[in-house]
C-alpha cells in the first residue's frame, strides 16, 4: 500500500486540504466512527479501482498504472465541491514522491456525486495514476 501511504502524505502536506478534511479523516478503506457511533463529517477514504497494470523497465524500476478513488462524504454539496476542487488542485496532473514510490502523475478520469437516503452527499473523484517504484 506504498501507493497510499505517497497519496495519504502528500495530502497531510497541504494545508488547504488539512483545513477542509483533516489528515486522521483520510483514511484507506473504511473510517472509523466515534464513540457516538458516527463518522466525523467530511471524511474521505482512499482505493484503488479498477485493474493494476504493470510494466517493468530497465534496473528492476515497475511503471504501474491503476485508478484511485477519492470517496468523500460530506452533509453539504457546497463543502464537497470546495473539498474537490482542493483535492484536483493537489493532486491532478501533480508528481510526487514518498521515498519508496515516485507518482508520475494523476489524471481526473472520472467524478459523481449522490445524495444518498440518510442526508449525505457522497463524491467520487477517480484518478488514472501512473507512479513508478
Amino acid at each position: 500500500m506504498s501507493l497510499e501511504r505517497a497519496i495519504h502524505r502528500h495530502w497531510t502536506a497541504w494545508r488547504p486540504l488539512t483545513s477542509l478534511v483533516p489528515a486522521d479523516r483520510v483514511r484507506t478503506g473504511w473510517i472509523l466512527a466515534t464513540e457516538s457511533g458516527e463518522a466525523p463529517f467530511p471524511y474521505v477514504t482512499i482505493e484503488r479501482a479498477g485493474r493494476l497494470q504493470t510494466q517493468y523497465l530497465a534496473e528492476g524500476v515497475q511503471l504501474q498504472t491503476i485508478t484511485i478513488r477519492f470517496n468523500l462524504w460530506t452533509r453539504e454539496l457546497v463543502e464537497g465541491k470546495r473539498i474537490a476542487a482542493e483535492i484536483e488542485c493537489r493532486f491532478g496532473r501533480q508528481e510526487f514522491s514518498d521515498g519508496c514510490v515516485r507518482v508520475l502523475d494523476m489524471q481526473l478520469s472520472g467524478h459523481n456525486e449522490t445524495f444518498q437516503e440518510d442526508g449525505i452527499w457522497h463524491l467520487e473523484l477517480e484518478y488514472l495514476t501512473r507512479s513508478e517504484s
